[in-house]
C-alpha cells in the first residue's frame, strides 16, 4: 500500500482543500481495497480449514473429553476433504497398474501419474535434468530408495565400502554399506552443519579412495535450525562427494 506522502505527491498535492479531499478519497479507496483483499484471502483460508478431516475432533483424557490439538504436521499432516473426494471419485474407481497401458485403467492411471509428476516438478522448479520419483511412504521411503539407487543399501551388514557424512537423514530404517560419520552443528548458532568440520572429514586420507555421500536436512524441528544447502553442496562437490538434502521439515524454495 502506498504511503500518505506518496499519494499526496502523486495527486500533485499543495495542501489546498481540493487536494486534501482527493487524497482522503484515494486513501479510503486504498484501505477499502486492502480490506476487501484481506477478507477474500481470509475467506479462502477459512474454506481450506473447513475441509480439514478431523477438524473439531475430541478425545477422552483422564480429565474428561477434550478438543484435539493436532501438531503432527511435519511427520504426517491432515487430509483435506476435497482432495480425498477427488481421489475417491476420479482415481480409485479407475486405479490400475502404471506399468501397462494395455487396459483402460492402466492407461488412465499412467496418464494421471505422469500429469501429477509434471505438475509437481513445475511447483518445485525442477528442470528436464531432474528426476522425480514417487516413493509412497514419505521421506523414509525416499531415503531408502536413494540408498538403493546409489548402491549403499543392503539386506545384511556387509563390509563397509562407502562413507556417509550424515546429520540424521540416512541411513534410514535398516543397515547400509555406509560408514556413518556424524558432524557437529555450526558454532554460530544459526543452524546447519559446521563447514570446517565437513571439510576436515572430506579431506581425511583414511577415506580418500572411498565414494562419499553427504546427507543433511534442509531444516530440523528439534532443535530448530536451517541448513545453507548451497554452501554445503559446494563443499561436498569440491571433494567429489554427492550432496543429498531432506526437505521433509521445510518447503522447497526457488
Amino acid at each position: 500500500m502506498p504511503s500518505l506522502k506518496a499519494v499526496i505527491m502523486e495527486d500533485g498535492g499543495d495542501g489546498d482543500d481540493k487536494n486534501r479531499t482527493t487524497t482522503t478519497t484515494t486513501l479510503v479507496s486504498l484501505l477499502r481495497a486492502r480490506s476487501e483483499r484481506s477478507a477474500e484471502a481470509e475467506a479462502k483460508v477459512e474454506w481450506v480449514r473447513s475441509q480439514l478431516v478431523g477438524r473439531g475432533a475430541e478425545f477422552e483424557t483422564p480429565f474428561g473429553r477434550r478438543a484435539l490439538v493436532y501438531a503432527d504436521h511435519t511427520a504426517t499432516g491432515r487430509s483435506l476433504r476435497y482432495i480425498e473426494d477427488y481421489i475417491l471419485k476420479n482415481v480409485l474407481p479407475f486405479y490400475g497398474n502404471t506399468h501397462t497401458e494395455d487396459s483402460y485403467v492402466g492407461s488412465r492411471t499412467t496418464r494421471t501419474t505422469k500429469k501429477a509428476a509434471r505438475y509437481i516438478k513445475r511447483c518445485v522448479g525442477a528442470g528436464p535434468d531432474d528426476a522425480l520419483i514417487f516413493c509412497g511412504s514419505g521421506a523414509t521411503a525416499a531415503a531408502k530408495r536413494l540408498q538403493e539407487a546409489m548402491g549403499v543399501a543392503c539386506s545384511l551388514p556387509p563390509p563397509l565400502r562407502a562413507r556417509l557424512l550424515a546429520a540424521g537423514t540416512l541411513p534410514a530404517g535398516g543397515p547400509s554399506l555406509a560408514d556413518v560419520v556424524e558432524l557437529p552443528a555450526a558454532a554460530n548458532g544459526g543452524g546447519g552443519v559446521d563447514l570446517d568440520a565437513l571439510r576436515r572429514a572430506l579431506g581425511s586420507p583414511e577415506y580418500a579412495s572411498r565414494p562419499m555421500l553427504g546427507s543433511f536436512s534442509r531444516a530440523a524441528t528439534s532443535p530448530a535450525s536451517v541448513t545453507d544447502t548451497r554452501a554445503v553442496a559446494r563443499v561436498l562437490h569440491q571433494h567429489g562427494a554427492f550432496a543429498c538434502f531432506d526437505f521433509a521439515a521445510r518447503t522447497v524454495e526457488q
